[in-house]
């Protein structure tokens, strides 16, 4: 399984040709930018341990404090959302085509990602195991 790559035409067609025969899957976890950005906002993390925490999915038990080692929570820099905006645009400009281009090879499965996460889970899984 790869995760963020290819993120390009050319990525995708060197790596294909590397493949030969072998079966490739293609997922899109569908999703607006705005849930993008309103979900990567709302993370963050220890500074001294590390634990993640999302502020609406798994928020720590206590404001701003890790509930495993009382470390202090804060936001990466690349979560801020002008940084989420500008990944964004890169996206849309370089990866996105991907979309059309496992389309056309008939490998693309677009999968609704505002469903509950084992939902998704469950359903990458069927689709991995057809093939």
């Amino acid at each position: 399984m790869l995760d963020g790559f290819p993120r390009t035409i050319a990525q995708a067609e060197a790596f294909q040709k590397q493949l030969k025969d072998e079966k490739v899957v293609a997922v899109d976890l569908k999703l607006s930018d705005d849930i993008i950005i309103e979900r990567l906002t709302k993370r963050i993390s220890c500074e001294k341990c590390g634990t993640p925490y999302h502020l609406i999915f798994s928020p720590p038990k206590n404001a701003g404090t890790c509930d495993k080692c009382s470390g202090n929570l804060i936001q990466r820099t690349d979560d801020k959302e002008d940084v989420i905006k500008q990944r964004l645009v890169v996206y849309h400009k370089q990866t996105a085509p991907l979309i059309d281009y496992y389309g056309k090879l008939k490998v693309l499965y677009v999968i609704d990602s505002t469903q509950p996460k084992d939902k998704i889970f469950n359903e990458i899984v069927s689709i991995v195991e057809k093939k």
